[in-house]
């Protein structure tokens, strides 16, 4: 049976892997904070929207 050896960590290939899969997940979460933002954003739009489309329309010369 083989066993771990955990100086295989330090070679640079496994560096570079550790390095860019904690990239990858921070960049997940902040496209995930970004989502939650969008959200917010998209929802002040429709109400705002909403809010518009439930006024009287005016005439075109009022305008």
């Amino acid at each position: 049976m083989a066993t771990f050896d955990p100086l295989i960590l330090k070679q640079p290939r496994w560096i570079l892997a550790i390095v860019v899969g904690v990239v990858i997940t921070l960049a997940f979460v902040r496209l995930g904070f970004w989502q939650l933002d969008r959200l917010d954003e998209r929802r002040v739009a429709n109400t705002t929207s909403e809010a518009r489309m439930s006024e009287p329309v005016r005439p075109l010369e009022g305008i």
